[in-house]
């Protein structure tokens, strides 16, 4: 099991679609680097990772324990790791 996983992952803002169920599976010691043009979602993930966005779509998991689901934040930014 990945330390952090987005499964399936989608975001939308209005008609505009962010984020297209992106699979995403982090291990403990692994780095990673996101990088692409302005406008391809690298701070949406950041944020959906933080907690300060919900996911329209799919499943965030932080060691385990999901903490986002589609439309809701299980977990608050806060309490994230």
């Amino acid at each position: 099991m990945s330390y952090i996983d987005l499964d399936r992952v989608s975001k939308n803002f209005g008609a505009r679609g962010a984020i297209d169920r992106l699979s995403l599976h982090i291990e403990k010691s692994e780095r990673l680097v996101l990088f692409g043009p302005s406008g391809c979602g690298k701070t949406t993930v950041l944020r959906l990772l933080a907690g300060l966005e919900v996911p329209d779509m799919g499943e965030i998991r932080i060691d385990g324990r999901v903490v986002a689901t589609a439309g809701k934040n299980l977990v608050p930014s806060e309490k994230r790791d």
